[in-house]
């Protein structure tokens, strides 16, 4: 009863508990276990190496578009 007046009272805070409810739940460990999610983990940035978004191609078809733009007015 509390969550359905909240809901209809408090749409945002219904929302913000929402979100915590949900990440707590994937912070549980055995919920990480279960899903396969080691949790966040860090990943060494190695210079001599292109960036991972150049790697997997995303930008490819906006560096071969060439640069594009709308003049703004004066």
């Amino acid at each position: 009863m509390a969550v359905q007046a909240l809901q209809t009272e408090d749409p945002l805070g219904f929302d913000l508990l929402c979100t915590v409810v949900a990440g707590a739940y994937f912070l549980n460990p055995e919920v990480r276990q279960a899903i396969g999610y080691p949790g966040q983990q860090a990943v060494p940035i190695v210079p001599e190496e292109p960036p991972d978004y150049e790697q997997d191609g995303l930008l490819a078809s906006v560096i071969a578009r060439g640069p594009i733009y709308r003049p703004t007015p004066q």
